[in-house]
């Protein structure tokens, strides 16, 4: 209403990216360094592994978009595996964010309508053979809600209540 027409796709990117990144951002606050390695059962991945995926995505993607490479999602998560902290984890996070806010700061609104060849085995491109750059962002903040959800399904059954949070 008040908002320009020229950023009123980016302004609704930016509001999405924030409100997975509240949600998450609460559930970490129930997680611990001991818990990072927990999963409710054998061969699902661990809070860490989680974790971990939700900023390797957001990199791998990003890094899609601006130098046109897949880089494996094992080469962006690898250093880190076994060896993070909550906080650190929580850092990591912030500085993959940092550098996507970044990026949606230098483009505007014609720029999410571009149209990108993604892999059609990502979950970004919809399984499509392109899409506008606005719809694999949106996927992108998708995935965190996703595995945000996971989290939380992960710490209620490690004996947290998510519904007195």
């Amino acid at each position: 209403m008040g908002q320009h027409p020229e950023t009123r796709l980016k302004h609704l990117l930016l509001a999405r990216f924030a409100m997975v990144r509240n949600s998450l951002n609460e559930a970490l606050d129930h997680v611990t360094d001991e818990r990072l390695d927990f999963a409710p059962r054998e061969g699902m991945p661990t809070i860490q592994e989680i974790l971990l995926e939700i900023a390797g995505t957001e990199e791998q993607i990003r890094r899609y978009i601006l130098e046109g490479i897949r880089v494996p999602l094992q080469e962006v998560t690898g250093p880190w595996i076994g060896s993070v902290t909550v906080s650190g984890v929580r850092a990591r996070l912030e500085a993959v964010r940092a550098e996507t806010l970044s990026y949606l700061d230098s483009i505007n609104d014609a720029d999410l309508e571009t149209m990108y060849c993604f892999p059609q085995d990502w979950s970004e491109s919809l399984g499509l053979p392109e899409v506008p750059l606005r719809e694999a962002l949106i996927s992108l903040a998708a995935h965190e809600a996703y595995h945000t959800g996971q989290l939380v399904s992960y710490l209620w059954a490690a004996g947290e209540d998510p519904m007195a949070w």
